[in-house]
């Protein structure tokens, strides 16, 4: 007994028979022709218009979840992306809990790229890009950095961490922007912390007092 054919086999055997009943009467018949060219081109129209639609969706602020949308407290279980536990080493957070009490009244900032602190561009900005200062003190009224701060473990004696250290080092003696190394130890004095650092920031007053008190040379271009 032959096996009944389903209407979805039937609808496919039908498909190709339509298309050629189709292009035979646009071969033999201009009208026809004519007729199914407009057909066509009505749902060619009536396609890209509903391609625009979605886009122009898509970029509304209801589409756009990644852009208007708070991050999740909970993390999910994708691991592509993990959260730091800390910025800075066991070792470094020991040191910077002295730093605080030493210089309580200013900002500091651990992980600062050197690219946000000293300028450049090109081949001199890709040699810095990746570097970061372990903290900056800066000014408090203004965020204004006034010298960075390095702890030196037993990591610095890598050779690729030695290669960074004379990166940022000649960036920053070129850039004029003083950088203070530590080395690591079990404890430290608080005091020479202090004074190692207000020796640094009062000089830099000093240098701003200096050019302040100088006249402007007539001509110059602070009189234009």
């Amino acid at each position: 007994m032959a096996r009944r054919r389903t209407k979805q086999e039937a609808a496919l055997d039908f498909v190709p028979k339509a298309l050629g009943l189709i292009m035979l009467g646009c071969f033999f018949v201009p009208l026809f022709r004519w007729i199914t060219l407009a057909v066509l081109g009505v749902i060619t129209v009536a396609g890209l218009a509903f391609v625009i639609v979605k886009l122009v969706k898509g970029r509304s602020p209801e589409k756009t979840d990644c852009f208007y949308k708070e991050a999740p407290m909970i993390q999910s279980g994708d691991r592509r992306y993990t959260r730091a536990e800390s910025l800075i080493t066991e070792g470094e957070r020991e040191f910077y809990k002295v730093l605080k009490r030493a210089v309580p009244e200013a900002e500091i900032h651990a992980k600062v790229r050197v690219s946000d602190v000293i300028r450049s561009t090109g081949i001199r900005f890709a040699k810095i890009s990746t570097q970061h200062f372990d903290w900056v003190v800066c000014d408090p009224t203004g965020c204004e950095p006034l010298l960075a701060v390095e702890l030196d473990d037993a990591s610095h004696l890598r050779w690729q961490n030695r290669v960074n250290d004379r990166k940022k080092n000649e960036a920053a003696e070129i850039a004029g922007f003083p950088i203070l190394r530590f080395k690591w130890a079990k404890s430290y004095d608080e005091d020479m912390v202090r004074n190692r650092i207000a020796h640094v920031v009062n000089a830099i007053a000093d240098r701003k007092t200096l050019r302040q008190s100088q006249p402007v040379p007539v001509g110059s271009s602070a009189d234009k």
